[in-house]
């Protein structure tokens, strides 16, 4: 999994696609975590990176 940090804490972050590939981020909706976008990706990781990200305090990333 890619590491991200914001603000120095960590950031959660699901990746699929091949990493040379056009990158997608997907963000999800409010209450939700990567999970919520999880539907999309067989669809988009044959064309793009996808980065699924955990907002702060969401998921798995901690709140700042």
């Amino acid at each position: 999994m890619p590491t991200f940090t914001l603000r120095g804490a960590p950031i959660h972050v699901h990746a699929e696609g091949e990493a040379n590939s056009r990158l997608a981020i997907l963000i999800h909706g409010w209450s939700s975590s990567w999970y919520g976008v999880s539907p999309l990706l067989p669809i988009l990781k044959t064309r793009y990176r996808c980065l699924a990200v955990d907002l702060p305090g969401f998921g798995a990333s901690p709140t700042l």
